[in-house]
């Protein structure tokens, strides 16, 4: 499949037919294959065994976490087991974001959640090591840069989903712009059904939290805050989980440095690139001067920076960086022409005609948002400008297509994790630009501009 060219002069088939014809079109189709294809340090999820059952307490009454919720007397004569009734009792239906807004709506999720200040965790030496184990197990596939020590635990929720609770897909909401991936902890509570369903780039994976046999284990699961994922629903039993935030220490990158840097073929594939637009600077290759690459997860205006990044995006940043690449990260903003409108004013990508689309002279177009002005003016995205992002080859196969799948996949998401999400905390569609060659005749960039603004919200994908 041939690379969709797209740039801000691409109207004449003169042109056209050169870009056909040269060195570049071969170089960059390459380039995007490299770059799509590349494998690199760790996983978007996981998942694993914990051999140690935490010792719950519960402070607004005298009793403690039984996995088989029995009442009575244990071993030891002065706890008393809860029920799964009287724990329910003590929780509150658990809410979800919907854009701004922290909602009920049990036809979205449907389940009970518990506040980390009303139960604890008893710090015995058998569960401070798994505890420290199962931490150096998930921040090991999600974040592979990072030491143990680098990263922390923090408990968030203690959630139970009785028969019939479930949470639609959604995306986990963002606290703060080192948190970067959720860790789900199953009870070994017998239930049927509450299978945790994560994707990602076109993959998914099924998580079975049910212990079967592991009456004496805990399972869990581990996945990137954006990844999108979805809880089925409960048919028998209750499904009982603490979830944990795994956030990173400050400064530190969650993927490693990566050796062999200059042998690299996409770093080979960019530099021949240099060379041929640095030997024909003459000619009208403006449109190639930068290449962009839209980034597979979904960063926020406060998470939009290099320590932040994850799986391939964090790799190929440190590739082109320890290259000595000038590279940019952008918030960007990405409209269709020739579909219609839908309801909330977004272009209709679900049921287009991408041939009828090249007929009628629709096209994808890709504007920068201004972050750094919208926080001076408020933070807020009716204040956030935008201008054409001009003179970059997105590496992307067909464009169109691409654009396409965003918003099917996007229409399907419910909303995001626990609560709302202001300008600060929602996900973004973001790009990696590099520069490949400059050009002085491009010194004044066209102004920021405001015209996106009847979207609440910039366009987000998968």
């Amino acid at each position: 499949m041939a690379a969709y060219w797209w740039g801000p002069e691409y109207d004449s088939d003169e042109d056209e037919e050169e870009v056909e014809d040269c060195f570049l079109k071969e170089e960059f189709q390459r380039l995007t294959d490299l770059i799509q294809g590349n494998t690199c340090p760790g996983d978007f999820s996981c998942s694993g065994v914990c051999p140690v059952v935490p010792d719950i307490h519960f402070k607004d009454s005298e009793t403690f976490l039984d996995p088989s919720f029995t009442k009575g007397k244990q071993n030891d004569s002065s706890r008393t087991g809860i029920s799964i009734q009287d724990l329910i009792g003590l929780c509150s239906q658990a809410p979800f974001g919907r854009d701004e807004k922290t909602v009920v709506d049990k036809t979205v999720r449907s389940c009970w959640q518990l506040d980390p200040e009303k139960f604890t965790i008893c710090n015995t030496p058998t569960w401070n090591k798994a505890f420290e184990e199962l931490k150096a197990a998930a921040s090991g596939v999600l974040a592979p840069g990072l030491k143990p020590h680098k990263v922390e635990l923090r408990l968030y929720k203690l959630l139970v989903y009785e028969k019939g609770s479930f949470f639609l897909p959604h995306r986990d909401t963002q606290k703060t712009e080192n948190h970067f991936g959720t860790v789900v902890l199953s009870m070994p509570v017998k239930h049927k059904g509450g299978e945790l369903f994560v994707r990602h780039n076109g993959q998914e994976r099924c998580y079975n939290l049910d212990p079967g046999r592991l009456t004496a284990k805990c399972q869990w699961a581990a996945f990137y805050t954006d990844v999108e994922h979805e809880i089925k629903e409960i048919t028998s039993g209750h499904r009982v989980t603490l979830i944990y935030h795994l956030c990173s220490a400050k400064k530190s990158k969650l993927v490693a440095p990566v050796s062999g840097v200059d042998s690299h073929p996409i770093i080979q594939s960019l530099k021949k690139v240099q060379e041929f637009l640095a030997k024909n600077d003459d000619k009208e290759y403006h449109r190639f001067y930068n290449a962009g690459y839209l980034m597979e997860h979904k960063y926020t205006p406060k998470s939009l920076q290099p320590k932040n990044l994850k799986g391939k995006d964090a790799f190929v940043y440190q590739l082109l960086s320890e290259a000595k690449f000038e590279v940019k990260l952008s918030a960007i903003d990405v409209r269709v022409d020739g579909c219609g409108n839908d309801d909330d004013g977004d272009d209709d990508l679900c049921d287009i005609d991408l041939d009828l689309m090249d007929e009628i002279g629709g096209g994808v177009h890709f504007s920068e948002l201004d972050l750094a002005t919208a926080i001076e003016k408020g933070a807020s995205w009716s204040k956030t400008p935008s201008r054409p992002m001009d003179y970059v080859h997105w590496l992307v196969n067909d464009i169109r297509k691409y654009a396409h799948s965003l918003k099917k996949v996007d229409s399907q998401i419910r909303g995001t994790g626990n609560e709302g999400s202001d300008w600060h905390t929602t996900y973004m569609t973001s790009a990696l630009v590099v520069q490949l060659c400059k050009d002085p005749k491009i010194g004044t960039k066209r102004k920021f501009s405001l015209e996106h603004t009847h979207r609440p919200y910039p366009y987000c994908g998968p």
